[in-house]
């Protein structure tokens, strides 16, 4: 008869390796990266979600009065081909994807269309993009 080895604390250890997943799963879960935070070399950020008023106030306050200004923006999840020309359209050009459903983003001043941007649920906030 076969018999399966022990650990030395008396047990098989599978209740160990057990505790030690659900320990880094919980870790994972509550990590800085957490939902809303936006990794960069210096640290991490958020970008506060704001209601569809906010968010066309911020979006008139980042744009310039006729050329292009650089922005950050957040979605509240992952970006399609569809929502992207959507976004095209409205004046906002997805340029590089920096992490946590952000990207480096051009918003339009001359043919920005705020409610066409507002009216998109899947836009959480905008920034102006921060030096170092």
């Amino acid at each position: 008869m076969l018999r399966r080895a022990q650990n030395g604390h008396g047990g098989s250890g599978r209740g160990f390796g057990l505790a030690v997943m659900l320990a880094a799963m919980a870790l994972i879960w509550t990590s800085p990266t957490a939902y809303g935070d936006i990794p960069w070399r210096s640290g991490s950020a958020d970008i506060a979600s704001a209601d569809p008023s906010q968010l066309g106030v911020t979006l008139d306050k980042l744009a310039g009065p006729t050329e292009s200004r650089h922005i950050v923006v957040q979605f509240e999840r992952p970006v399609t081909d569809g929502d992207r020309l959507r976004m095209q359209k409205a004046g906002l050009t997805l340029l590089s994807y920096v992490g946590n459903n952000a990207y480096f983003a051009s918003l339009s001043g001359a043919k920005r269309d705020t409610p066409a941007l507002t009216g998109m649920p899947l836009l959480r906030g905008a920034a102006k993009v921060e030096q170092d």
